[in-house]
C-alpha cells in the first residue's frame, strides 16, 4: 500500500504531538509529591524551632511567661520568705495562678516574675527593715541606715562611763524584707520608742575600775589566867593594810551586775591585833557586901527620916572625898550606868542575881557600862557631887527584891 507524502507528514506530526502531551503530564505528576514533602519538612522545621511557654495569669492579669510552673513557684517562694506575717496570715499574701500555653520568643526569669508579683501587693506590702529583739519583731522602719543609726545613738547615750565597751543585752537583729504597709513607723517615732523604754532594750558596758581597798587586820587571841573569863586586854592594836585593785566591771543600764578581778598589788601589809582573853572564873555573888569606899568611912546620913522624908540609903563622905574610889560591894552584872536626870546624878546599879541590887549615886566618873560583869571589890567609879547633892559623897543603897534595906545590916566599915 502506497502513502502519499502529505499523508506521511500528517501522521508524523500526530505522533509527535501525542508524545509531548504524555511528557507534560508525567512531570507534573512527579513534582506535586516533591512540593508536598518540602512543605511538610518546612512545617516540621518551623514547629521544631518555635519557642513555647506558659503565660501566667494572676487575678486576670498576665504577669509573666515562664518555661514551666517551677519558675513561678520559686518566685512566689522567695517573696513568701521575705514577708513577715505578724500582721496577717501567710495566705493573705498568696496569689493562685492560672496558666496558658503560648508561643513566645522571650521567657521570664525568677527575678522578673518576682517584680511582677510584687506589683500585685502594692498598698499591702512594702520593702522595709524590721528590728527583731530576742527573735520577736519589735518595730519596722523604712530605712535600714536610719534604724542602725538610731540604735547606735541609743547605745552610746545609754552608758554611764565615757569610752566604755557597750553592747545590747538582748539579741538585736536588723532584718530587711517585706512588711505590712501599715506597720512602718517614722524615724521620730522610732527614737521616741527607744528613749521612752517602749522597746525595752538593755545596754551593758564594760569598764576598768582601778581603786584601793583596805585589807582588814586579823585578831590573834591568847589566853590569860590572870584575867576573868569575861575580860580581855588588847596588847597590840591592829592596823589595816591596803591593796591596789584593777577590776573589769560589767554594768547594765548603769547598775553593776558582775565584777572580774584583773590584778591585785599589796601597798601595805596589815598588822594583826593581839588580845589577851581571861580564863579565870569570876566569883559568884556571895550575898555579903564589902564597904564601897575604902578611903571614906564617914556616914553623913543614915538609913532614916530626914527633912520630912525617909532617906533609904547611906551618904558616905570624908576628907578629900571628891574622886575617891567606889568599889562593887559584891559581884554581879551592871544593869545601869549613866544619868537620867532623876536626882541621882551619875549612878550605877549592880544586880547580884540573888534578889539583891546595889546603887551608887552622885559619881564624878563611871568606869563600867550596862552589861558588864563586875567582881566584888572592883573599882567601878569615883565619888562626886552630881545630881541633887550638897557636897561630894556616895549615896549607897542596897535593895532586896526591889525594897530598900539598911546597908548597915549587910556591911560595915
Amino acid at each position: 500500500m502506497q502513502f502519499s507524502e502529505d499523508a506521511s507528514k500528517k501522521h508524523l506530526k500526530g505522533r509527535l504531538a501525542g508524545s509531548r502531551r504524555v511528557k507534560g503530564v508525567s512531570i507534573l505528576n512527579l513534582a506535586l509529591p516533591v512540593f508536598s514533602l518540602l512543605f511538610l519538612a518546612a512545617t516540621i522545621l518551623y514547629w521544631n524551632t518555635a519557642s513555647f511557654g506558659l503565660s501566667v495569669y494572676v487575678d486576670g492579669d498576665k504577669v509573666a511567661t515562664v518555661e514551666d510552673e517551677t519558675v513561678y513557684g520559686e518566685a512566689n517562694k522567695r517573696i513568701s520568705e521575705m514577708v513577715t506575717y505578724e500582721a496577717a496570715a501567710a495566705s493573705d499574701y498568696y496569689r493562685t495562678p492560672s496558666y496558658e500555653i503560648t508561643l513566645t520568643d522571650s521567657l521570664s526569669s525568677v527575678d522578673s516574675v518576682m517584680e511582677s508579683l510584687l506589683s500585685q501587693y502594692e498598698g499591702e506590702l512594702t520593702e522595709a527593715v524590721g528590728l527583731y529583739i530576742d527573735g520577736q519583731l519589735s518595730v519596722v522602719v523604712e530605712d535600714e541606715e536610719e534604724l542602725t543609726s538610731a540604735l547606735d545613738t541609743y547605745k552610746l547615750n545609754a552608758g554611764t562611763v565615757s569610752g566604755s565597751e557597750k553592747e545590747f543585752v538582748q539579741d538585736v537583729r536588723v532584718v530587711p524584707g517585706l512588711y505590712a504597709d501599715g506597720s512602718v513607723v517614722s524615724p521620730n517615732m522610732l527614737r521616741q520608742m527607744l528613749t521612752g523604754g517602749v522597746l525595752g532594750l538593755d545596754v551593758s558596758e564594760t569598764v576598768t575600775d582601778t581603786h584601793v581597798e583596805e585589807i582588814a587586820y586579823k585578831t590573834e587571841y591568847t589566853k590569860d589566867s590572870s584575867l576573868y573569863e569575861d575580860e580581855s586586854v588588847v596588847t597590840r592594836e591592829g592596823v589595816n593594810g591596803s591593796v591596789s585593785c584593777v577590776d573589769r566591771v560589767t554594768l547594765v543600764n548603769g547598775k553593776e551586775t558582775s565584777r572580774e578581778e584583773i590584778s591585785r598589788d599589796v601597798l601595805k601589809e596589815a598588822v594583826s591585833e593581839q588580845v589577851k582573853v581571861g580564863t579565870k572564873e569570876r566569883p559568884a555573888p556571895s550575898g555579903s557586901f564589902c564597904w564601897p569606899t575604902p578611903s571614906l568611912n564617914m556616914i553623913m546620913t543614915y538609913f532614916e527620916e530626914r527633912w520630912g522624908s525617909f532617906h533609904g540609903a547611906l551618904d558616905i563622905s570624908g576628907p578629900s572625898a571628891e574622886g575617891s574610889d567606889i568599889l562593887a560591894s559584891d559581884s554581879g552584872t551592871v544593869v545601869w550606868s549613866g544619868n537620867c536626870d532623876d536626882g541621882y546624878g551619875n549612878y550605877i546599879i549592880i544586880d547580884h542575881g540573888n534578889g539583891f541590887q546595889t546603887w551608887y549615886a552622885h559619881c564624878s566618873a563611871l568606869f563600867v557600862s550596862a552589861g558588864d560583869q563586875v567582881t566584888k571589890g572592883e573599882v567601878i567609879g569615883l565619888v562626886g557631887n552630881t545630881g541633887d547633892s550638897y557636897g561630894a559623897h556616895l549615896h549607897f543603897e542596897i535593895r532586896l527584891n526591889g525594897e530598900k534595906v539598911d546597908p548597915l545590916q549587910y556591911t560595915s566599915y
